[in-house]
């Protein structure tokens, strides 16, 4: 019997060595068992399939520039990073477990798809799809976990990131923009492509507006249960005092219907709130071979 065949070599190196096996050799039946186990071990270990870092300082000197950071949209999927992203991956691996590490404003939720050639991307996707994952913000920087999203069993995996948070509820201050900004049930017309005219507004063009960082949207609702009835609109200029500019949030080209409340016709509702502000700091996911 060869030296390569005695167990100090399992004693200390935990495994078998690439000599325990001699092409031509006589070879022992317990050492081609271990051979198999271990090759069989090793491939069901997990691997790294994606790991992304960003600035996470907190000086606030570099926020944008290597930062990935922004605000939520409350109605619609965003894409939280580009992609999809070809990533290689061990075969025959069906799903991915990961973490983010992300800062998100206290006592509010975000929720993110992961999206594969197993999953592919859903605009109509919830928390009890095995692919999307609930964030709840804590106003600090939070560790979360993202365990079993299933994949194809091929050695390139398509993977995609989306993110959607909850219904902005922090309206703009009216003494800092002008009024009106909340619940406001008056004279308005809506004209379903970006165009909020209202008479009585007394709304800032100057100094602090509601154009201001892009971080304010226009909520059209019913006035009676407080239903919405449109995508938010991101508020792009304050036109005059009493118009402002937006773009809705789901993309450029919609075109709702026309809504207008008048001095006896309140049917409709407006508020502006303020969009959640959300940091990344990490995003790690890795393959694995069967469920937990």
């Amino acid at each position: 019997m060869t030296d390569v065949l005695r167990p100090e070599i399992a004693e200390s190196f935990g495994c078998l060595d690439s000599g325990a096996i001699i092409d031509g050799d006589a070879s022992h039946a317990s050492a081609l068992r271990e051979l198999a186990r271990s090759s069989n071990r090793l491939i069901q270990q997990s691997s790294p399939v994606i790991n992304v870092m960003f600035d996470a300082s907190t000086d606030g000197a570099e926020t944008t520039v290597g930062s990935c950071v922004g605000y939520g949209a409350f109605y619609s999927w965003q894409r939280l990073i580009a992609g999809p992203l070809l990533c290689p991956k061990k075969p025959n691996h069906r799903h991915l477990d990961g973490r983010i590490i992300a800062n998100i404003p206290a006592d509010e939720q975000f929720f993110l798809q992961v999206t594969t050639s197993d999953r592919a991307f859903s605009a109509t996707a919830g928390e009890s799809d095995d692919n999307v994952f609930r964030l709840q913000g804590t106003g600090s920087w939070e560790p979360y976990e993202l365990l079993g999203v299933p994949v194809s069993d091929q050695e390139l995996e398509a993977l995609g990131l989306f993110a959607v948070n909850d219904t902005g509820t922090t309206t703009a201050s009216a003494a800092t923009y002008g009024s009106p900004t909340t619940a406001y049930s008056g004279v308005f017309d809506f004209d379903g492509f970006g165009t909020l005219d209202v008479p009585a507004a007394t709304w800032n063009t100057t100094g602090a507006t509601l154009a201001d960082d892009g971080k304010f949207a226009v909520v059209i609702s019913s006035a009676t249960d407080g239903d919405q009835v449109s995508p938010p609109f991101r508020i792009l200029s304050v036109a005059s005092s009493t118009r402002l500019r937006c773009e809705p949030l789901i993309g450029s080209g919609w075109g709702g219907p026309i809504i207008k409340n008048t001095a006896t016709r309140t049917r409709w509702r407006f508020d502006i709130v303020a969009l959640s502000r959300f940091r990344i700091a990490s995003i790690a996911l890795y393959s694995r071979g069967s469920t937990l």
